[in-house]
């Protein structure tokens, strides 16, 4: 039976291990966008927001300060039933290649209900770029993010593309948490794509052919599940046979801002983890799932060695300290390549925390009917 026990825990640590190796080498592999190109596209930026009064002038200041032709980008605005004072900030900041749009003024949409997606359709059928990106509201950009962008278009065959976004700043442990999270999930976003084993999104900083969204007629059938209008359409044109890609740039990086309490925490990562259930990219799920296996495996060997052998106590100490040494390698290089500041301290506290918080998000993600986001109580799935 110990034998027996023994290989399990050998043989899931090992695997788990490979797997960071892994990553670590396909993150290595991607090509950085330094070919310059005299080419320009042309931009359109979708920014859906609801209730952003404290975001949306450091967005726009952003926005504004791009290193990037005006007469070679739009961004629109879509106000989805803000009842704070969100547009009245916004409009003294809007320029000639701005535009919003008010959800309110349109048919179809109501107050009570998911109008991301039906909204970014809206303004992707209005918009007169030839490429479409879609941003948060809450995010910030760095001067060269659209050059940046458009450099990765020229030097790469791929027609769809998602960047970097990391947390802003963090000053809590809760947003220290979320820091060294969401770098690890972009570490995984890239190296993931670049090795074809899962494919991951973020639409903060994705960026798409006009052309392709139609082709692939944009998020039908998915429209029923509230959140996803990232990853969803990232599976749909790996299904169709598209080349995608990750723009492993520094300057690529857009910034975020932390969840401030746990309550908010909670009912983002929740939302952000229900999507899986819905997800049909097999490598993505074997991934997901291979790292909640694992996490179950030390977390039952901490309670088993806890309160009934010493010897399993010693092979969980083992497995953690591996995987933190292994962890640490991998994000300390994707934190260096992104220029990222990772606090060595928070990331031990993280690593400690991690196991109990994805074992417990992803059985949320599974059970989970509906959440709480921006003052709306939204349904997993319509």
């Amino acid at each position: 039976m110990l034998q027996a026990f023994l290989f399990i825990c050998i043989l899931f640590t090992l695997l788990y291990l490979f797997l960071i190796i892994y990553f670590y080498v396909f993150w290595e592999n991607i090509a950085k966008p330094n070919i310059k190109t005299k080419e320009q596209v042309f931009f359109s930026v979708i920014i859906a927001f609801r209730n952003e009064s404290e975001n949306i002038e450091r967005l726009i200041q952003s926005l504004n300060l791009q290193e990037y032709p005006t007469d070679k980008y739009e961004v629109i605005f879509i106000d989805d039933f803000s009842n704070d004072n969100t547009v009245k900030l916004l409009k003294p900041s809007m320029m000639d290649h701005h535009q919003l749009i008010d959800l309110d003024q349109e048919q179809g949409f109501n107050e009570y209900q998911s109008n991301k997606k039906a909204g970014i359709n809206l303004a992707i059928k209005r918009a007169r770029g030839s490429h479409i990106i879609t941003l948060d509201a809450d995010c910030v950009c760095k001067p060269k993010w659209l050059k940046t962008l458009n450099k990765a278009l020229q030097n790469s065959a791929s027609r769809i593309m998602t960047g970097p976004v990391l947390i802003r700043k963090p000053n809590s442990i809760l947003a220290h948490f979320q820091a060294c999270d969401l770098l690890a999930s972009m570490g995984v976003t890239g190296a993931g794509n670049e090795s074809k084993l899962c494919y991951l999104a973020n639409g903060a900083n994705l960026v798409f052919e006009k052309n392709l969204f139609q082709e692939l007629n944009g998020y039908e059938g998915n429209e029923n599940i509230a959140s996803g209008d990232d990853i969803f359409f990232f599976h749909k044109a790996v299904k169709a046979g598209e080349k995608t890609g990750y723009i492993k740039s520094p300057d690529a990086v857009v910034l975020t801002p932390a969840e401030k309490t746990f309550k908010a925490f909670k009912n983002q990562r929740i939302r952000w983890s229900t999507k899986s259930r819905y997800f049909s990219h097999f490598g993505t799920l074997f991934v997901a799932g291979f790292i909640f296996t694992f996490n179950i495996v030390l977390l039952i060997n901490l309670f088993l060695g806890l309160f009934l052998s010493n010897i399993v106590l010693q092979i969980f100490l083992i497995q953690f300290f591996l995987k933190l040494f292994f962890d640490f390698l991998f994000l300390y290089k994707v934190a260096k390549n992104l220029k990222y500041k990772m606090n060595p301290i928070f990331f031990l506290i993280s690593s400690l925390l991690f196991p109990f918080y994805y074992v417990w998000i992803s059985i949320a993600a599974l059970f989970n009917k509906e959440y709480v986001w921006k003052d709306r109580t939204l349904k997993v799935s319509n």
